[in-house]
């Protein structure tokens, strides 16, 4: 899509003023709006949204020839029908931005969260935390010392920020935001998460491993459990993070140009497999995981 027909989507220069009047008051400048552009996000980096980079080009009002050229990250939700469980999703990330999360800043010394710039129905543009410094996740299977000390640091500042921020302001976080803060990305209602679970199901069929125990039943599968036992028991035990894993491989380690919408919500197996035969490495990465998924199942059957 041409950065023209971006702009014409979403995004015009009344909300790039809107922007960076935040930005003003956020930063104590005062900045006007030249020019805009908008770039789509080429790297696959999460299932529910489409992702840009927003570029202001400004001009400081006390020094016109000061140019700044400022960069903002956007989520757009895509247009879905008005019962797609994804705008649920989007909704409650969107009240949590507009309503919590912002003010748990003001207890933390330390950046762990994008500031938020504009917020609408269908995106929320936010600080783009790449120009402070902070570097992307670009291995998501092998993270370092140090990446996982900074995610772990980041929640714990989170954490301790929402505890300084219930004792000040006099409330229960859990019992003001219960409706923003019901995990609803992992319901089996939620197309994403179910297609996936299908492919589960058709990589094992295929998996050396499991393939002769596999084809003496027809109405069960991963050792004698159905798709239906299997959401259910995901939800219960350490069979969430094994799912949740193979789920995130199929959307972030596969080329970008296949994730649309109908390998994201409809079907993915017939790619998936596909892929696969045409990546060894990432076909011994994903019977990896269908591994630790499958044999946990089998363990805890026994």
């Amino acid at each position: 899509m041409s950065t023209k027909a971006l702009n014409d989507l979403f995004i015009n220069k009344n909300f790039c003023h809107e922007i960076i009047e935040n930005y003003n008051r956020e930063n104590r400048s005062v900045l006007t709006v030249e020019e805009f552009f908008i770039e789509p996000i080429k790297e696959v980096i999460g299932f529910l949204c489409d992702y840009y980079t927003l570029t202001i080009k400004c001009t400081e009002k006390l020094k016109g020839e000061n140019i700044q050229m400022l960069k903002f990250f956007i989520k757009s939700l895509p247009a879905v029908n008005k019962n797609d469980e994804r705008i649920k999703i989007f909704g409650k990330e969107k009240a949590l931005y507009r309503y919590l999360l912002p003010y748990l800043l003001n207890y933390s010394k330390e950046i762990w969260l994008p500031r938020l710039y504009l917020c609408d129905d269908q995106l929320l543009v936010l600080e783009d935390l790449r120009e402070s410094g902070f570097a992307d996740c670009h291995n998501y299977l092998n993270l370092t010392d140090v990446g996982i000390f900074n995610i772990l640091r980041s929640v714990a500042i989170m954490h301790s920020s929402s505890i300084v921020y219930e004792y000040y302001v006099g409330i229960s976080i859990g019992k003001a935001f219960t409706n923003c803060l019901q995990e609803i990305t992992l319901s089996s209602s939620v197309p994403w998460l179910s297609t996936g679970v299908k492919a589960i199901v058709e990589l094992a069929k295929i998996h050396p491993k499991y393939k002769t125990n596999l084809e003496c039943c027809k109405d069960r599968t991963l050792v004698g459990i159905t798709e239906q036992e299997l959401l259910q028991s995901y939800k219960e035990f350490q069979l969430f993070g094994l799912v949740y894993r193979f789920l995130a491989l199929t959307i972030l380690n596969v080329p970008r140009g296949i994730v649309n919408d109908h390998y994201k919500n409809v079907e993915r197996s017939k790619q998936l497999m596909e892929y696969m035969h045409k990546n060894k490495e990432f076909r011994l990465l994903i019977f990896e995981s269908l591994e630790d998924i499958v044999d946990f199942i089998i363990k805890t059957i026994e």
